[in-house]
């Protein structure tokens, strides 16, 4: 048999094997293509979602610095920098002109998601860096502006009363951009800010129309200089105030008195951290929640809670709460008042047991439930009026409630 007829013979014996090869071949190529075209979602602009994303957010495993105006930023994150885009004699003078990341107070008993700064009267609002305004839009007698300030890095400026740029205009750092609202009664302007860094996976998920990248607080990412610039601000006018204070609670923003604050701190099997219901629609098209923070701060040491309840004559009620655990439930006595009230403080009783690991959030993971029930007076077993709450995740709370068909959108 001469060589080339050797060939042949080997080919027809072992043309499987040559079929095998090629198969894998062209199965690798098909995973890195695949593995590149989830890269490139994972980083881009599209709103589409990445399931690859739900498994990488580790919200817990986030460091945490106790009593630091800001927090230091995951290796991950944009390299942007952003600067204040005021001056500090610019803000307000009424207390701390800043809602900071994170907080529980006010309308958002869930954990804000975004920031506040007031501004006086007349200042406009002003870019933080240079960028390139991705969208402008108008609703309900107000502007919102998108702006991508590069490498990932996005912010949203909302409650404007006068866009002041267009789509795709560039800016630069302290253009003006915008006018604000002046809803507070002192005439202050009220600058809303969004941002979110898309080079992240762990966090938490914004809901400012685009709900599968990672909302961050504006403040982490500043310059240096800016960062020195408000720590010395805080020093010597926020911090002397929140002392004045002695510990009241006339000002909850002394619980969460940094431009950065956690939002998901439950513990489980613990009371800490925002709850909202689970077990009934949401009749108004509000959240339904409640937040028990155990507050340790250099200005203020207790615990607090905040709620908004259905048909309840004291819905957004505020005030401290003493707890008496057993096994994973117990009882709570809680003392405050309606949101801005002055009234007399009063007294509210509840009941709760928690099951570990009971509910599951958008992401499908499974996360404590509490059963709960309040009234006037102390509750020794529950009624069928009792509901179930459960803890929030990293999504926001609407979001999962959507999902979960509680809470229908207006």
């Amino acid at each position: 048999m001469d060589q080339s007829q050797l060939k042949k013979s080997f080919v027809r014996r072992f043309w499987w094997v040559f079929l095998i090869i090629a198969l894998i071949v062209i199965s690798l190529l098909f995973i890195c293509l695949r593995n590149k075209k989830t890269e490139n979602k994972s980083t881009g602009n599209d709103k589409k979602f990445d399931s690859s994303r739900r498994e990488l957010n580790h919200y817990q495993d986030i460091v945490w610095v106790p009593d630091a105006l800001t927090q230091p930023l995951q290796k991950e994150a944009s390299t942007t920098r952003l600067s204040l885009p005021f001056k500090i004699s610019e803000l307000s003078q009424q207390g701390n002109p800043f809602y900071g990341f994170g907080g529980h107070t006010g309308a958002h008993i869930e954990g804000l998601d975004h920031s506040y700064t007031q501004i006086v009267g007349g200042v406009p609002d002003r870019a933080w860096g240079n960028g390139t305004v991705t969208e402008v839009t108008h609703q309900n007698e107000e502007y919102m502006i998108r702006i991508d300030y590069g490498n990932g890095l996005e912010c949203v400026l909302g409650e404007v009363k006068t866009s002041l740029v267009q789509k795709d205009q560039k800016v630069k750092y302290y253009d003006e951009i915008a006018i604000p609202n002046t809803k507070e009664k002192d005439g202050n302007g009220n600058e809303e800010m969004y941002c979110y860094d898309r080079n992240l996976t762990s966090g938490i998920y914004t809901s400012n129309g685009s709900p599968y990248t990672i909302a961050v607080s504006p403040f982490d990412y500043l310059v240096e200089t800016d960062k020195v610039t408000l720590a010395k601000y805080f020093d010597e006018t926020i911090y002397p105030y929140y002392r004045s204070k002695n510990g009241s609670l006339s000002d909850f923003s002394i619980t969460e008195p940094y431009l950065t604050n956690q939002i998901l701190f439950h513990k489980s099997n613990k009371l800490d951290g925002a709850w909202f219901l689970q077990s009934k629609k949401w009749e108004t098209g509000d959240m339904v929640n409640l937040t028990f923070i155990d507050v340790s701060n250099q200005f203020y040491k207790g615990q607090v809670v905040h709620y908004r309840l259905q048909n309840e004559e004291m819905s957004d009620f505020q005030g401290t709460f003493e707890t008496n655990y057993s096994g994973n439930g117990g009882e709570i006595v809680m003392t405050g008042h309606t949101l801005g009230s002055n009234d007399k403080p009063v007294k509210k009783y509840a009941k709760f047991e928690i099951t570990q690991n009971t509910g599951k959030d958008t992401d499908g993971v499974a996360v404590d439930q509490m059963k709960f029930e309040m009234g006037d007076q102390p509750i020794v077993t529950f009624s069928a009026g009792a509901q179930i709450y459960q803890v929030r995740g990293p999504w926001n709370p609407y979001y999962d409630a959507q999902n979960m068909g509680l809470y229908d959108e207006k």
